[in-house]
């Protein structure tokens, strides 16, 4: 039988989130609750509906009723949330998510990627990218009140060297989740002969999954990418570094020269306001 989400299930889940923000030392979203309960069974409230839904309503109450919880900020898809609208949470909010981000820039070192494709058919790409993660980073860099890992800094030397110039990335037409399985499974099928169905793709649409940068907030799955991400892990008769290094900057989008020469301009879509 169901049971109600009754005042004192709220209030279960306020403390929580009160609870978990003050270990973290951050606004918490859906996630971190979700990693909290499996390993402390016992202190989940009876919930009726998703964690994620719950918080978001806990910020939208009925008329004459203050709100009980307060969303920072969003990264990629999750809401981040805090028990009161203390500034010390913008603050702790913003330099978590420098870190989600640069932990990405630090995998990928798309600066050095970009610089690989220089004086090749492809520079316009490796110039587009070299010029987002200028603009990307450069203004977090001079925030004395962020930190920046010293790798991100060695990055933004490697970029400014090559002078890419302004940034005019846009995004590309995306598709969705449903026709960016088909896309990869066809790929896979093609090019992996231990290929076991489409179980095992799941794992690789989540590294391919817009916004890959904060520079975009329009969410789903570029089509181009999928394939360069397929022609550099299992490549047929492309050079797997020049596809890698493609799949990569393309986190930045289309460089505008592309756009022009496609006659195909699709609509920019402004920063999400994480940094």
């Amino acid at each position: 039988m169901a049971v109600d989400y009754s005042s004192t299930q709220k209030a279960l889940l306020v403390e929580e989130v009160a609870a978990l923000c003050k270990i973290l030392g951050r606004p918490i979203c859906s996630n971190d609750l979700l990693a909290r309960w499996r390993e402390n069974p016992e202190r989940r409230p009876l919930l009726t509906q998703g964690v994620g839904q719950l918080l978001l309503k806990a910020t939208r109450p009925c008329k004459q009723v203050r709100p009980i919880l307060f969303q920072v900020g969003l990264l990629g898809k999750f809401g981040f949330y805090a028990p009161n609208q203390h500034p010390e949470w913008k603050h702790a909010f913003r330099q978590h998510a420098v870190e989600h981000w640069s932990a990405i820039h630090l995998k990928w070192e798309i600066p050095n990627q970009a610089v690989s494709l220089l004086g090749t058919e492809h520079e316009s790409v490796g110039r587009n990218a070299l010029a987002g993660f200028l603009e990307e980073y450069e203004r977090v860099a001079d925030d004395s009140s962020v930190l920046l890992p010293e790798q991100i800094h060695e990055l933004l030397a490697t970029a400014r060297r090559q002078s890419p110039g302004k940034f005019n990335g846009r995004c590309p037409n995306l598709i969705s989740r449903k026709d960016a399985q088909v896309i990869l499974t066809q790929e896979m099928e093609i090019r992996d002969p231990f290929f076991s169905g489409s179980p095992s793709t799941h794992r690789y649409l989540a590294e391919l999954h817009w916004p890959l940068t904060p520079l975009f907030s329009k969410s789903g799955f570029w089509d181009e990418q999928i394939r360069l991400f397929c022609a550099a892990r299992w490549p047929l008769d492309e050079d797997p570094l020049v596809a890698k290094a493609r799949w990569l900057c393309g986190a930045y989008g289309l460089p505008q020269q592309k756009i022009l020469d496609n006659k195909a301009a699709p609509s920019p879509f402004d920063a999400d306001g994480v940094f």
